[in-house]
């Protein structure tokens, strides 16, 4: 009897040194290579007053000559010589179909990546229903083939520049040769293309280690073809900003004391249209790109002084499409916009008075001053509708919903609950990004990837 007590007992100590060991080993393997998290405090003052105020100097201006730049078609001519203008009022306007047909471009493109991204999706979810196998001779050691079909396959319609130009649509098809159909569906031509043909890729089998690398290659496909559409969807932003801002107006009252669009004229760099005015005080500020869609030629806007807090009523009368200068901060790296504001209800600031222009009349006293909590997509994962990060709790990763607003430029999410600036959030699509592992803060957002 005693003989078996030992053996049972014996049994027992193997056992729980076999089953300690292994939990010793995950414990080990979680925390030899810890996860890098980044502070949220770095995810701040995007849409907050940043964005929403700028800071600039008066200057006084008599008279504005128009020159039009030789890459840009004058379309209508508003003015003639001789005649009184109104700040604001139309001088020209310049042809934008080249910017509709680069608008159209890039919508094709974005269209493509999401025929790509679905095929993706559709592969995904076939790799994590796909059984693992093992090799069983040295052939079969061979990696599977992943190629591309030669060609990207998605059916695109491509809107025309103009309503007298007929619709053009290019019949192609999705990578795993489904057809796929992205917009105005209901215009299609009913003899459109939609059968890639008989035949069909091989069945393809992996191994475990495999079959994990090809689930992590095609998850990293389908973040990099969202990131390349969120930088598309800047790309319209911007040309649109570029078809609203083909009318030049006038930066002041005054007569027009010359008008010659001829093309010697404009091939040399002389002004088109000239101007004189009586006086007008203008601002000039840099726009910053994450607020360029808040802002249009012709808007009001409100320009405080710094010198006595007066405030007063602005209009936007330029608004550039070239950026000035850049800023970099964290993984924030802004573009700016020079703008130009005629100050119309104001007869004591002087020239050089410091002054902030601002879309809200209430900008300097403004509450929100703390900006808006807001993530880039790539640092937020959707599951069944919902968002959650990756974050640090107690050292370790947790999975963390959050409560999400605003998209902003398709590119940031508003984050409304659930983070705030105290915590530490990973890279989601990092292989090691899992529940459980130790974590190690890090001020540069790049070590997120690593």
């Amino acid at each position: 009897m005693k003989k078996v007590i030992i053996i049972v007992a014996s049994v027992f100590v193997f056992v729980g040194a076999l089953v300690g060991g292994i939990l010793g080993y995950r414990a080990h393997k979680r925390n030899s290579n810890p996860v890098k998290v980044y502070s949220m405090t770095n995810f701040v003052e995007y849409y907050g007053w940043d964005s929403d105020s700028m800071d600039g100097s008066v200057s006084y201006e008599d008279e504005q000559n128009v020159i039009v730049a030789t890459d840009k078609t004058v379309k209508e001519v508003h003015v003639k010589q001789g005649q009184n203008v109104k700040t604001g009022d139309p001088l020209l306007t310049y042809d934008a179909t080249i910017y509709q047909l680069k608008i159209n471009t890039v919508r094709a493109n974005i269209n493509l990546n999401n025929a790509r991204i679905e095929a993706a999706n559709r592969k995904l979810t076939k790799l994590k229903n796909t059984k693992p196998v093992e090799r069983k001779d040295e052939e079969d050691t061979e990696a599977p083939t992943t190629e591309e079909p030669t060609t990207e396959r998605a059916t695109v319609w491509i809107p025309s520049p103009s309503d007298a130009d007929p619709q053009t649509y290019v019949p192609v098809y999705a990578d795993d040769g489904t057809p796929y159909v992205e917009t105005n569906p209901d215009d299609i031509p009913d003899d459109f293309p939609d059968d890639p043909g008989e035949g069909g890729e091989p069945e393809v089998t992996y191994t475990k280690e495999e079959l994990a690398s090809e689930i992590r290659n095609t998850n990293d496909r389908i973040r990099d073809l969202k990131l390349s559409n969120q930088t598309l969807a800047l790309q319209i932003k911007k040309y649109q900003k570029d078809i609203e801002n083909c009318t030049v107006v006038a930066k002041m009252d005054g007569v027009v004391t010359s008008v010659d669009i001829t093309e010697e004229t404009i091939g040399m760099g002389n002004p088109v249209i000239q101007i004189k005015g009586s006086g007008q005080s203008i601002v000039k500020v840099d726009v910053s790109e994450w607020a360029l869609g808040n802002v249009s030629v012709g808007d009001e806007v409100y320009v405080t002084s710094y010198d006595d807090g007066m405030q007063y009523t602005g209009k936007v009368i330029e608004l550039s499409t070239s950026p000035s200068n850049y800023s970099s901060y964290g993984y924030e790296v802004k573009s700016y916009y020079p703008m130009s504001v005629a100050v119309i209800d104001e007869n004591e600031m002087d020239s050089s008075t410091w002054v902030q222009v601002s879309f809200s009349a209430d900008s300097m006293s403004d509450d929100d001053s703390d900006g808006t909590l807001a993530l880039p997509l790539f640092m937020v994962k959707e599951e069944n509708g919902n968002y959650y990060v990756m974050k640090e709790e107690d050292g370790k990763l947790v999975k963390q919903y959050v409560k999400t607003g605003k998209i902003y430029w398709g590119s940031e999410i508003e984050i409304k609950g659930g983070l705030t600036t105290e915590d530490y959030v990973a890279f989601p699509y990092s292989k090691n990004a899992v529940p459980d592992r130790k974590c190690v803060e890090t001020d540069s957002i790049d070590d997120l990837y690593y």
